[in-house]
C-alpha cells in the first residue's frame, strides 16, 4: 500500500482498512499533537482534522465542514448484523452520527439467494466489498461485486443488491448523512435527568 495525507482543521476522514496494515497518524505536522495507531485488515476510524494513512489498502471518505469523534474500531463481526435491514438483509452501524444528520459509517450483511426489492437513497452512498461476492443492479445494468470491489451509488438511482444461493456478501458502506442521532434537547443525559422527578 501507499500513503495519503490530507484533511484539514473543519473535516474528517473515515476510513476502513481491508488489507495489510495501516499506520494512521492524526495531526501528522505536530510534535505535540501527533499521535500513531496501528490498524490490522477489518478496523476503521474516523479522525477530525490533518491526518496521514500510511500502508495498507482499503478505503478513505472526507467529509469537509463536518468534525466527528475520533473514533477506532473493529475488526468486523463475522455474520449477521445487529439491525434488520430490507429483505433479510442486517446492517451493523460501525460509526454512529454524533449529532443528527452527521455521517455514519456502516456494515452491511447480505445472506446467499438475496435478490434485494429496487431502492434508492437520498444521498449517495459508497463503499467497498469486504467478504464474498454477488451483483449491484442499477437500473438495467449489472455489476459483479467481489472482494476489494469499490463502489458508488450517486443519490437517487435505482438499484439492489443480489447474492446466489451460495454466496453470501458483506459491504462497508459509507452515509454522508443520517436521519437520526442526539440533538440538543434529545440525548440521553438530558433525557434522564430529572428535575422533580421530570425529564
Amino acid at each position: 500500500g501507499g500513503g495519503w495525507i490530507g484533511g484539514a482543521e473543519n473535516s474528517t476522514v473515515y476510513g476502513y482498512v481491508h488489507d495489510g496494515k495501516a499506520t494512521l497518524t492524526v495531526d501528522p505536522g505536530s510534535e505535540e499533537k501527533s499521535r500513531t495507531f496501528t490498524l490490522s485488515p477489518g478496523m476503521y476510524f474516523s479522525s477530525p482534522g490533518n491526518v496521514k494513512v500510511l500502508g495498507g489498502c482499503g478505503v478513505l471518505q472526507v467529509v469537509h465542514g463536518h468534525r466527528s469523534l475520533f473514533s477506532i474500531g473493529g475488526p468486523l463481526e463475522e455474520g449477521e448484523g445487529r439491525l434488520p435491514y430490507i429483505d433479510g438483509c442486517t446492517d451493523t452501524l460501525l460509526l454512529a452520527p454524533a449529532v443528527k444528520g452527521a455521517p455514519c459509517l456502516n456494515h452491511l450483511h447480505f445472506p446467499a439467494g438475496i435478490v434485494q426489492t429496487q431502492h434508492t437513497h437520498p444521498s449517495a452512498r459508497s463503499g467497498i466489498v469486504v467478504r464474498g461476492q454477488g451483483i449491484c443492479v442499477c437500473g438495467t445494468k449489472s455489476w459483479a461485486l467481489m472482494t476489494g470491489t469499490t463502489f458508488v451509488i450517486p443519490a437517487h438511482v435505482v438499484h439492489s443488491f443480489e447474492t446466489t444461493k451460495g454466496d453470501e456478501l458483506d459491504v462497508i458502506a459509507f452515509h454522508p448523512d443520517s436521519d437520526f442521532g442526539p440533538s440538543p434537547d434529545d440525548h440521553p443525559m438530558v433525557n434522564k435527568t430529572l428535575v422533580n422527578g421530570i425529564s
